[in-house]
């Protein structure tokens, strides 16, 4: 049996959990004396390394879903997806998708099957809206290593711009992983729509046939 891990999992997993695991590494270097070499680090430990910053990205990926992420998003799923679908059609005249169907995974399955070069486009949204989400979680994590650390340490003022750092960090990566949920709720309706309509739906007049037209009146 072979294991595949794609992009995907590198970015939405394997860079979160590293930061995970660079938090809990910085606690055991700080509080129990360990001291930490990668560059004598065999293969083996090497991969017991990325593999638990793998299962922690995992779990990084839950905790943030279901605590950080929320806090931000302010609305449950099915209306961030309404709410994109309001956004998509106010800045298209020409077509207009219902907000009542807001079954994206269904519509990102017929994208794939019909058109697999725009499913990738939009998966790379997806991929980077997890990617940040995650990375946001983790990185809030460290900020509140550094406040702990801050007052434990007698107010070391560099734990505390370290802090403030991580803080504000977190806070403008949850936001910007907001905005690429939105866009890629809005690239799957945009692709299901060019999939769908049809030339006589396009909004496109050639000039010549716009021409035509105009001698034809005139005579």
């Amino acid at each position: 049996m072979t294991i595949k891990l794609g992009t995907y999992d590198f970015f939405a997993y394997f860079i979160p959990g590293g930061i995970v695991t660079s938090a809990i590494l910085f606690l055991l270097v700080m509080h129990s004396g360990l001291t930490v070499d990668f560059g004598s680090m065999s293969i083996v430990e090497f991969l017991l390394v990325a593999t638990l910053a793998y299962l922690l990205g995992y779990a990084n990926d839950y905790l943030a879903r279901k605590t950080w992420y929320r806090l931000f998003l302010r609305k449950d799923r099915r209306n961030l997806i309404r709410s994109a679908l309001e956004d998509l059609n106010k800045a298209n005249s020409t077509f207009q998708v219902s907000s009542e169907h807001t079954d994206w995974y269904l519509y990102l399955s017929f994208i794939r099957k019909q058109n697999p070069d725009a499913a990738q486009e939009i998966d790379k949204l997806n991929v980077q809206n997890i990617m940040l989400r995650n990375a946001s979680f983790a990185i809030l994590i460290f900020a509140i290593i550094f406040a702990v650390e801050f007052v434990s340490a007698g107010y070391f003022y560099l734990y505390g711009i370290g802090s403030l750092l991580c803080f504000g960090t977190s806070i403008i990566l949850v936001r910007e992983s907001i905005k690429f949920s939105m866009w890629f709720v809005r690239a799957i309706y945009k692709a299901l729509v060019a999939l769908v309509i049809t030339p006589e739906q396009l909004p496109i007049r050639f000039v010549s046939e716009v021409k035509t037209t105009g001698r034809k009146q005139k005579s």
